[in-house]
């Protein structure tokens, strides 16, 4: 937590009433929030419990204590978990596609959190949101890949400015459809919520700034396409739908790209080559893996990566063989 936000001296008069103020300056609690914890005695002035509605004068002292957590409801379940590195800061740790990282919606189970919590009891648990435990940023359900999880709140707090100063070099490795042209560039396209589908992100001119640099490392027959990106931005969905916009979707993307899995048959129609056997599903999950992260944090320079998993591994082995 910031020195400034557990206590302060008013320089100068406040016309807001006092819930009315906190809530402009420390926007993560709404104004009904604040005024709970006025009412509570959790925010004084001069050492003195008041209402929300007192205004602030010049040379009043306010002393913010946060209350504690709620109990959790998070549970610890069994799920493998690949620990990439882990220090007395954080946990950098390799997502399996599939694993849901902390859901709004879906229950408190089967998540990443459950995972976590069943390898280690030190994760951060922000007072701006408790319920965080130790995530600082996400990756998509189906997206594999290494994510940092703090491990206390200081290097909670840290590690989510680096992301918000964009000071964490990212970088990601994807099997597209398609092969983007030229084989080495950046797209620069503002990105937005769609209006029609509220899962989907959209090209949008009034959107955020959103930032792609890529290479293309391997071309199969003009037909496919190994790339390596460096999102300069992150935005919601980014490299999918800047790959999208490039005319190569991720392969299996089912929001974006143009089939939810890949068989046997996909790979006969794309190399004019025939297989054997029956038809077999090879993949069922969007080609995109977050493969590497380089920043500095209290003074240690970390570069972390995550390995090709096995799964893009084979893929990428058949696609060997049908175009040789």
């Amino acid at each position: 937590m910031r020195e400034e936000y557990r206590k302060w001296t008013v320089e100068e008069k406040v016309e807001d009433r006092l819930d009315v103020y906190l809530a402009k300056r420390f926007p993560h609690r709404s104004r009904t929030g604040w005024a709970k914890l006025v009412k509570e005695g959790w925010v004084k002035i001069n050492q003195e419990i008041v209402k929300p509605c007192r205004r602030l004068r010049p040379g009043d002292v306010v002393t913010i204590s946060e209350p504690p957590p709620p109990p959790s409801e998070w549970r610890p379940e069994p799920i493998p978990l690949e620990v990439i590195y882990e220090d007395e800061h954080l946990l950098a740790i390799c997502k399996p596609a599939g694993l849901l990282v902390h859901p709004a919606r879906e229950g408190k189970t089967g998540t990443l959190i459950n995972a976590l919590l069943a390898i280690t009891s030190e994760l951060s648990s922000p007072p701006s949101n408790p319920e965080r435990l130790g995530i600082v940023h996400r990756l998509d359900k189906d997206t594999s890949g290494i994510l940092l999880v703090a491990k206390n709140n200081q290097a909670h707090e840290a590690i989510a400015a680096l992301f918000r100063e964009r000071k964490i070099h990212k970088e990601y490795l994807a099997l597209t459809l398609g092969v983007p042209s030229p084989s080495r560039g950046k797209v620069e396209v503002p990105l937005g919520r769609s209006r029609r589908h509220w899962l989907r992100v959209v090209p949008r001119a009034d959107g955020k700034e959103a930032k792609t640099d890529y290479v293309v490392e391997k071309v199969w027959k003009g037909k496919i396409a190994k790339v390596r990106l460096f999102p300069k931005t992150g935005r919601t969905h980014q490299i999918r739908v800047h790959l999208k916009y490039l005319g190569c979707p991720v392969l299996c993307d089912p929001l974006y790209g143009r089939k939810k899995k890949l068989t046997s048959h996909d790979l006969e129609e794309l190399f004019g080559k025939r297989g054997e056997g029956k038809k077999k599903t090879l993949l069922k999950r969007q080609a995109l893996h977050a493969f590497r992260l380089t920043f500095e944090l209290f003074g240690r320079f970390y570069d972390l990566t995550a390995p090709w998993p096995e799964d893009l591994q084979k893929v990428e082995e058949l696609f060997d063989s049908f175009s040789s």
